[in-house]
């Protein structure tokens, strides 16, 4: 979840863990939330200390971090 992103409202954001995209998600009222779950076949990543997260909009990093 990425928050005070107001100034992006509309935009659609991509998520990366370890510079794979695992998924999208619409910024609107300046939030963008991401949930992922292996129910129903879905796929979610490994995450250990070190995993390096990102959330771009179109070619612009607006957010990057690591566990």
């Amino acid at each position: 979840e990425a928050e005070n992103l107001r100034s992006l409202n509309g935009q659609t954001a991509l998520i990366f863990v370890n510079g794979t995209q695992v998924g999208t998600a619409v910024i609107a009222l300046g939030r963008a939330k991401l949930e992922l779950t292996n129910e129903r076949g879905g796929t979610v990543p490994a995450v250990s200390a070190g995993t390096k997260v990102e959330i771009t909009v179109g070619l612009t990093t607006i957010l990057s971090g690591s566990f």
